[in-house]
This record gives structure tokens, C-alpha cells and sequence, in this order.
């Protein structure tokens, strides 16, 4: 819902108010490996890697390369259940002297839970509920200068959100539970991080016309952010086997469901972790805009920018296992063109870039006594990407418009860092690429549209999507991973439909991936298992939409 409200011939305000409710189920992943990753079993009967271990008797239904095929635990709900409402109130006055100042002012608040079986079987080897709520409340205030060859912008904004963020996991089938040499199984623990944040920044934009053709464009960010929390694992089961057990191993009475996090920093008495962050960052960007006299554009570009740290949710045996990813930084350099040509019926755009990362937050993995490897926000010191991008747009006759882009990514870890990748090897991931990065992707479209009546349009399109092959963990030649590898894919996806020629409405046939390719996003190891989540597959509907 939005209001627009001309309080005055110099005030104006918009008012929006957002709200949603997701109870959707949560997708069930396909098995394609089994992988005991805990304690050594081989010898007991009936347990993961023992003789006649149920494990083995489930459907490899990653292998089937059947979207619809998948396993999950019964017991389990497998649903989502959140709530979001938003409200915001931009208010804009005129103070003449070509100056504007703004305040945007906007509060959500989000109740999350998602209930998930990364295992991908039938039994319980690990089940995962993550819930928490999220209050945030932001304030900005900027003072805009418009006027000849100037354009100006000063500000400052405020932050502040409180975060309850809880994972329940399930285990009880898995590997881990079973303790060697002690008559304890374990079965589940709770992992919390409750978080304060509040940044506070200053910033400042200037755009200059040098030439009639020329511009120059500078800006400036300076940030502090504060992120105060406290981390704490719990045992949540019945016989509280872990609590047992941590006390044992740290010669501390743990009380029951107490947090058991031992304190391997100062060597005092388990319990939670106070963690905080305190980082100020300074951003900025400068750049040059040439405009060429068929209207097209020449540009270059260097801007430095920063993503705050962050606390972790992981369940954790030790204290030391907790501490936070700090902020990452980027070095952004780019050039490009955009070139309108032939009167507008062709559009041909391309960019050069380079990224530079430092301590870039990455999805890795760390060791946790009697847990095993549990994936982890990290920092990877040095990183970059090298990339080149192209886009086309064409419209040869009336009616018929092709379009399409292609991007190639050269990413690499481009110095030492030792840390386990997603095959449970530890090593020095110098080398290689950057997970989830392909090293092609592009798209290509093409629609015709006529009219049939002077108030109704016809369309016919088609559009395909490709990307070529990636990986979801860390790859070197003595750090191998294939198994985590995700095959390069091309989808196709086709429409038709009718339109009102004023483009008020719109009625749309659609079909995505209409060749029913089998294709997956992600894989990953899950305590016992190999996991992946399978793409959609063939979809056919109708869409109505309607504008004001």
C-alpha cells in the first residue's frame, strides 16, 4: 500500500506499508553420496558404516536426475512459517535556492522459521529449524543541491536492529551421536546468537559537469558499526548426553540445557560467549562520464566499498569457535560503453572490470570436537575476480526485439590460506576459483509483439539462460572436489499472452524450463551425506497482471 499526500507547495510525503506471510513447504534435497563424517563405526552393527546400517538402504535420488524425487524424514514438518510488515515515510521539502532535504524514516519487523531435512533421507541424521526475529528501524536525512553544472548530496543515517536468531538440530541417526568408549548418544543441541546492531554514517555525493560532454563524479561514506551478541550451544534432548559429556571433557558441572560452550580463551566455566564487533569504514567512488555525440556513453570508474561483519549461528563445542567474520572489503575498477546505434535500433553495451577482495566472507567449514566439520562464515584474506561483460539489444523490424549478454569471470584466491574445503581436506586453497562463480553465464531473448485490435497487442518470446560449469567449495589439484562440482546448463523458457496497448494489463502463458532439464544450484556434505538441491523442473501457468 502506498499514500501520496502534497502537504504543501513545498512538502511532499509518500507513505508505504508493506506486509507478507510465507507458509510455504521447504524443498526436500536429493541424496546423492553417503559419507560417514563422524567417529569410526565400522564395527558395530546397525550404526553408519557398521554392517546392515539403514544409511545404505536409502534411494540415491540425486542420481536419478529426477527433480521430483527426494527423501525427507516424516517427523519433520518441512515448512515455513514467517511474518513481515514494513512501514516507511519519505518526506521531501523544498527550501528553495535549489537545495531539497529529505528524511526517510522506515521500521520492519520479521518472525522467521523454516524447518529443514539436509540430510535427504528418511531417517533422522540431521534436521535443522532455524527461527528468530528481526526489528529494525532506520532514519536518514540528506540535503540535495540541483542546479547547472552541480549536483550535491550530503546525509547522514542511523541504524539500529535487534536479532533473536535460534537453529535447532536433530541427530540422533547421524554418526556423531554415537561416542566412542562412553555409553552416551547424542541427539540434540540448540545454537543461539542474539545480536544487537547500530551504525551510525556520513556521506556525501558530487557529480560536477566539467564539459558539455565531460562529468566527473566523486563520493564519500564514512560508517561505524557496532554489533554486540551473545553465542551460546545447548543440549535440547531428553538424557543430555552432551551436557554429560562436555562436562566430562571440561571438569566443570554444566547445569542441565545450560550452554556448554567450554572456555578455551580465559579457561573459565562453560557457558555463552559475549562477542561484539566495533568497525568504521570508509567508502568511496570516483569516476568520469564521457557523452559521445550519438548519445552513447564512455565511462570509468573506482569505488571502494565495505560488508560488516558478521557474528555466527553455528553449534559450537568451544568458545574460540565462535569468533565473528570481520568486514569485508572490495576494490572495484571498471570501464565501459553504451552504444546506441543505427537511430536506436541497435544497443551494444560492454564493461571491463577488476575486483579485489580482502578478507571476502566466504561460506567455509571449521573443525568442532564431536561434531565434526560445521560450515562457518570465513574470511579468505585475498581474492579477485577479472571480468568482461557484453550485452546486446536489437530491434531489426517493427515488433521483433532480440536481446542478450554474456559475462566471463576469472576469480582466484591469489594467496595462501590454509582451511578445510567441502571434502573434509585441509589445506592451502591458494589457486583456486571462488565457489559458486562459473566462469560463462548469458542469457539470450527474443519476442515478437503485433497488435490485434487498436487496443489489444499480441507477444510470442523465448529466452535462454546458461552458465557453465562451477563449484561449491574450494578446488585445487591436491585439494580435490569434484563431487561438489555443479554441471554448466542451459534452460529455455517460452511465452505468449495479450496486452492492453496502454499497458495496463497483461494475461501471459509462460512455461520455464520447458525441456525438463535436470539441473542443481548447490551440493553440499551434511554430516553422514552429500547433498544437492535440484532446479525446477518444467513449470507451465498463466499470469494476470494488472497496472494503474
Amino acid at each position: 500500500m502506498s499514500v501520496d499526500v502534497d502537504a504543501s507547495d513545498r512538502l511532499d510525503l509518500h507513505f508505504t506499508a508493506t506486509a507478507w506471510q510465507d507458509k510455504s513447504d521447504t524443498q526436500a534435497g536429493q541424496l546423492t553420496a553417503i559419507w560417514a563424517g563422524g567417529p569410526s563405526n565400522s564395527g558395530i552393527p546397525g550404526l553408519i558404516g557398521g554392517a546392515g546400517s539403514p544409511l545404505f538402504s536409502q534411494p540415491v535420488d540425486g542420481l536419478k536426475k529426477d527433480a521430483r524425487a527426494a527423501a525427507w524424514n516424516t517427523d519433520w514438518p518441512m515448512r515455513n512459517d514467517s511474518k513481515f510488515w514494513q512501514i516507511a515515510l519519505a518526506a521531501n521539502y523544498d527550501l528553495g535556492n535549489d537545495l531539497t532535504l529529505t528524511s526517510l524514516t522506515s521500521y520492519s519487523d520479521l518472525k522467521y522459521s523454516s524447518y529443514q531435512d539436509t540430510d535427504s533421507t528418511a531417517l533422522s541424521l540431521l534436521e535443522l529449524l532455524p527461527f528468530g526475529t528481526i526489528k529494525y528501524f532506520s532514519q536518514e536525512l540528506r540535503l540535495a543541491y540541483d542546479a547547472g553544472k552541480v549536483h550535491a548530496l550530503i546525509g547522514a543515517n542511523y541504524d539500529h536492529s535487534d536479532v533473536t536468531d535460534r537453529i535447532d538440530y536433530r541427530f540422533e541417526g547421524a554418526s556423531i551421536a554415537y561416542v566412542p568408549f562412553l555409553p552416551l548418544r547424542l541427539s540434540a543441541v540448540q545454537s543461539s546468537a542474539d545480536q544487537t546492531h547500530k551504525t551510525l554514517a556520513a556521506f556525501g555525493h558530487l557529480e560536477y559537469a566539467v564539459t558539455d560532454n565531460l562529468t566527473a563524479i566523486g563520493g564519500i561514506r564514512y560508517t561505524n558499526a557496532k554489533v554486540n551478541g551473545a553465542v551460546c550451544t545447548r543440549d535440547t534432548s531428553a538424557n543430555q548426553a552432551a551436557t554429560t559429556l562436555l562436562s566430562f571433557a571440561s571438569g566443570y558441572t554444566i547445569p542441565p540445557r545450560g550452554c556448554y560452550l567450554i572456555n578455551d580463551i580465559t579457561g573459565a566455566a562453560p557457558g555463552s560467549r559475549n562477542v561484539s564487533l566495533d568497525e568504521n569504514s570508509t567508502s568511496f567512488n570516483v569516476g568520469l562520464n564521457y557523452k559521445l555525440a550519438n548519445r552513447g556513453l564512455l565511462y570509468a570508474s573506482f569505488s571502494r566499498g565495505y560488508k560488516g561483519g558478521v557474528i555466527p549461528n553455528i553449534s559450537g563445542t568451544l568458545q574460540s569457535q565462535l569468533d565473528p567474520a570481520k568486514q569485508e572489503r572490495l576494490d572495484a575498477y571498471e570501464g565501459g560503453f553504451k552504444l546506441p546505434l543505427f537511430g536506436r535500433a541497435l544497443q551494444v553495451n560492454g564493461a571491463v572490470f577488476h575486483y579485489s577482495y580482502k578478507d571476502k566472507q566466504v561460506r567455509g567449514r571449521i573443525f568442532v570436537p564431536f561434531f565434526n566439520l560445521l560450515e562457518k562464515l570465513i574470511n579468505v584474506p585475498s581474492s579477485r575476480i577479472f571480468g568482461q561483460e557484453l550485452s546486446i539489444n536489437a530491434r531489426p523490424v517493427t515488433g521483433l526485439t532480440l536481446s542478450g549478454s554474456v559475462t566471463h569471470l576469472d576469480s582466484e584466491i591469489d594467496k595462501s590460506f590454509l582451511t578445510y574445503n567441502g571434502s573434509q581436506l585441509y589445506g592451502d586453497i591458494k589457486g583456486s576459483r571462488l565457489p559458486f562463480t562459473p566462469e560463462w553465464s548469458g542469457n539470450a531473448d527474443a519476442q515478437y509483439k503485433w497488435g490485434i485490435s487498436n487496443s489489444v497487442d499480441a507477444y510470442l518470446g523465448a529466452s535462454v539462460t546458461f552458465a557453465s560449469k562451477s563449484n561449491t567449495t574450494f578446488q585445487t589439484a591436491t585439494l580435490p572436489a569434484s563431487q561438489f562440482d555443479i554441471p554448466a546448463r542451459a534452460l529455455l523458457d517460452l511465452r505468449a499472452g495479450v496486452t492492453g496497448a496502454d499497458g495496463t494489463w497483461t494475461v501471459e502463458a509462460f512455461g520455464t524450463n520447458v525441456t525438463d532439464k535436470y539441473y542443481y544450484d548447490t551440493t553440499y556434505f551434511s554430516l553422514d551425506t552429500i547433498t544437492r538441491f535440484a532446479g525446477r523442473p518444467a513449470t507451465w501457468g498463466l499470469r494476470v497482471t494488472l497496472r494503474n
